[in-house]
């Protein structure tokens, strides 16, 4: 499933080795005469799989008892935004005013969840004063972004924008790139995921990537191109008595 866990004692502090690792499966896993009883230990997640947050670090005490002590970790779903900068045909006065569509054309994610759109949904909003407008709460998937309306004077952007969502790139296209801002991002495997993009809009689309020390990176792009849900692993434990 792309989870790593250790277990350290007490408070964890960096560099601290752990006692144990694994990876996490559909199954419940069980440690077996490794903690002892009394002792203060901390479980922590370190690797989520993609969509997924990183949950909490859970300390507990090993209870002198010999029942199976089962503790139970929650990972919640990760959601996407998009956001849309509507520009004048100079390239840089914000245009308010501005109404755009969002389509959920294909779910490529968990279709429950408190999420802003289901596949085959549609929501309309309208740039502020400063030319954005953002939707938020998106589940993986394809979107489709069309301008819908304008103010006067101004010509409708000709296609739609199509998005999927997490934006992934592999490590060689974000080298390619540049100074991409990866702390923006999640690493799975070769694979890095941006969960929240920004596009700027005057006469096409344009991608705009976080970078590190410099000005965006910006990306022309063309037609064609909550937290409720959660993931659950469990932990069973059997202790051994100090001797």
């Amino acid at each position: 499933m792309g989870f790593y866990y250790g277990v350290t004692d007490g408070v964890p502090k960096e560099g601290a080795k752990p006692i144990c690792t694994w990876t996490s499966d559909s199954r419940p896993y069980q440690l077996d005469n490794v903690l002892l009883a009394g002792e203060q230990y901390t479980w922590i997640e370190t690797k989520a799989p993609l969509g997924y947050l990183l949950a909490d670090p859970i300390t507990f005490t090993v209870e002198d008892t010999a029942d199976l002590q089962t503790y139970t970790m929650m990972d919640a779903f990760r959601t996407s935004s998009v956001t849309l900068k509507k520009y004048d045909t100079d390239g840089t006065t914000p245009l308010p005013g501005v109404e755009f569509s969002l389509r959920f054309v294909s779910c490529d994610g968990d279709p429950d969840g408190d999420f802003l759109l289901q596949e085959g949904e549609t929501v309309t909003g309208v740039t502020d004063e400063q030319g954005c407008v953002t939707f938020e709460g998106l589940n993986r998937g394809t979107y489709e972004i069309t301008e819908t309306k304008t103010v006067k004077g101004h010509t409708l952007l000709t296609d739609p924008i199509t998005v999927t969502l997490p934006l992934s790139f592999t490590e060689a296209e974000l080298s390619e790139i540049g100074n991409v801002d990866r702390s923006q991002g999640v690493q799975i495997d070769d694979k890095w995921y941006f969960f929240d993009c920004i596009y700027e809009i005057t006469n096409e689309g344009t991608l705009t990537m976080p970078m590190t020390g410099e000005s965006p990176v910006r990306y022309p792009v063309y037609a064609g191109l909550g937290l409720l849900a959660v993931f659950c692993l469990l932990l069973v434990l059997r202790f051994r008595r100090r001797s």
